[in-house]
């Protein structure tokens, strides 16, 4: 089973560096496909745009890998 909450706890102060909200964290997909989900958005607006998206992206994929 995979540490939900331990992850979120890690990437939190990465998403909030680069000027986001955290808003979830959750794994989706079936065992053999599991999929991280991470759902973020800026705080001043509540939404996110594609650049946003491929920000966290990258930032994430960086620390997670």
């Amino acid at each position: 089973m995979t540490d939900v909450a331990g992850i979120a706890r890690v990437i939190e102060p990465e998403v909030k560096a680069l000027g986001y909200d955290l808003v979830r964290v959750a794994m989706i997909g079936g065992t053999s496909d599991p999929t991280l989900q991470v759902m973020a958005e800026r705080p001043d607006t509540r939404q996110l745009g594609l650049e946003d998206c491929e920000r966290i992206s990258r930032r994430l994929s960086e620390l997670l890998d």
